[in-house]
């Protein structure tokens, strides 16, 4: 018999060089404020061009605010995230948002500690608008959140497959919005870097036990790198955990924090 299990996951960080900045003052962190609603998000079409270019960067340590049934709580996020940019007609550049992932140790609550927290897209794209001029980046997007507390209030949903039995996790809703900077005018350019700074707020919508009621999380990248034609290789993504038996047995342990 083999039991699978659905887990979180932390992949590999790009080493970089950390010389480049961007001189733009981070927003004030604060939770609880409304989120205009976002409603659903389309997916955008795939590019149809060779010449795309993919902006990719981790991060680490991101001061964050949790709102929990307890209050305001200070934690941190580590993650990784990651733009494609396909050049348009007359100049410029169209920018899509394909990854945006992030780990946390947690945060207390009335039912207990929350347990390690992940969040990742929900759709593979979403569209962002950057304006050359100012260097604004926006986009609106929705997110999985999920944390060892679910699991262990809610249990499991059983399911069946080839190899056995499988249990995934519950997983809830949040509704959230990206705003934040790259340098003004950027140039697509093979193998550089640019900076980035944001400010990710994300506000819960369909709940499972709903004790994170929101988040915000500002995130500084010095170095984002920029790469041709080829999707990013090092970013963290939510992956099973699987647990077995008998000498065949599929095996991976928690990655990451």
């Amino acid at each position: 018999m083999v039991i699978s299990i659905c887990g979180t996951a932390l992949g590999a960080d790009l080493s970089a060089d950390k010389s480049a900045t961007l001189a733009k003052a981070p927003p004030s962190i604060t939770a609880g404020s409304k989120l205009s609603q976002v409603g659903k998000v389309s997916p955008v079409k795939p590019a149809e061009t060779k010449d795309v270019y993919y902006l990719v960067g981790n991060f680490e340590d991101a001061k964050a605010v949790v709102k929990t049934d307890m209050g305001e709580q200070q934690t941190s996020f580590r993650g990784s995230i990651a733009f494609r940019a396909v050049p348009e007609k007359g100049g410029g550049f169209k920018l899509i948002l394909e990854d945006l992932n992030m780990v946390s140790s947690g945060v207390p609550t009335k039912k207990g500690d929350s347990g390690v927290i992940g969040l990742n897209l929900v759709n593979p794209e979403y569209e962002t608008t950057y304006d050359q001029k100012t260097g604004n980046l926006n986009t609106e997007f929705q997110s999985t959140p999920h944390y060892s507390l679910i699991d262990k209030i809610k249990g499991y949903i059983p399911d069946k497959s080839k190899e056995g039995d499988v249990f995934y996790s519950y997983t809830e809703m949040m509704s959230g919005k990206l705003a934040g900077y790259l340098p003004e005018r950027l140039q697509l350019k093979e193998k550089t870097t640019v900076p980035l700074q944001a400010e990710i707020r994300l506000e819960l919508d369909d709940p499972v036990i709903g004790l994170l009621e929101d988040m915000v999380t500002y995130i500084s990248i010095e170095q984002l790198w920029e790469y041709l034609g080829l999707e990013p290789a090092e970013i963290f993504l939510v992956q099973p955990v699987f647990i077995g038996t008998g000498d065949n047995r599929p095996h991976r342990d928690w990655i990451g924090l």
